[in-house]
């Protein structure tokens, strides 16, 4: 019982951060269950702030729900706060309406296509960093294959768990918004790949990714 506190009914309205299909097919009714860390939080002037509410659990039905996402407008800005710790809760149990509130969050606030974007199933983590020197710039974006045959056996804590074998992950592609790099190759192994026009961005796609790759994209100086 006591892993349940904090639980209780998250829903939300539609709002531009709401208004994502991937959403909609997970929570058609826009309410689902959320367990995690709540503040309470006063009611912002402008209503139509508020992008969810949440319940707590065992409070009378009548009871009005507290703000649970707000999203605002500061001068140029875009700031979402979270009242109910959406991100909290996908670290601990990962319900997938979580991730997709997150990333919309993200995307919402930003208010501009991300730069670069990779698309690949979720067992693949990826980051990206950017270098510049008088020749240019360039961004190293790493990608990982977390698929575990062994099903994660083994303890980090005690030892570094080993894995041995890998199943190789295929068509993954970085898309690279603004103005096109004009080279692309995988490291390691120096592979050349080519970009291809989609839309305002650039697309590339990998070779199957065995373990760990780095795409490296390079920019000349202006």
């Amino acid at each position: 019982w006591a892993r349940r506190a904090g639980s209780g009914t998250l829903a939300w309205v539609d709002h531009d951060l709401t208004r994502d299909a991937k959403l909609a097919a997970l929570v058609p009714n826009r309410s689902a269950t959320f367990r995690g860390p709540t503040v309470t939080v006063s009611e912002p002037r402008d209503l139509a702030e508020v992008v969810a509410r949440f319940l707590p659990e065992g409070v009378p039905p009548s009871a009005k729900p507290a703000p649970a996402v707000v999203a605002r407008r500061v001068g140029k800005g875009r700031v979402v706060y979270f009242a109910s710790g959406v991100d909290a809760a996908l670290w601990s149990y990962a319900y997938p309406y979580q991730r997709r509130v997150f990333d919309r969050a993200v995307s919402w606030a930003a208010s501009a296509p991300f730069p670069i974007r990779v698309d690949a199933p979720m067992a693949v983590q990826s980051t990206f960093f950017e270098q510049d020197n008088a020749e240019g710039r360039r961004a190293v974006i790493h990608l990982f294959n977390e698929v575990d045959t062994a099903a994660h056996h083994g303890k980090p804590g005690e030892d570094v768990p080993l894995r041995e074998e890998t199943i190789p992950i295929h068509g993954i592609r970085v898309r690279f918004a603004g103005p096109a790099p004009a080279r692309f190759h995988v490291e390691p192994g120096a592979i050349e790949i080519r970009g291809r026009r989609d839309g305002d961005s650039v697309v590339v796609e990998l070779p199957p990714l065995e373990r760990h790759a780095m795409v490296v994209a390079e920019w000349p100086a202006r």
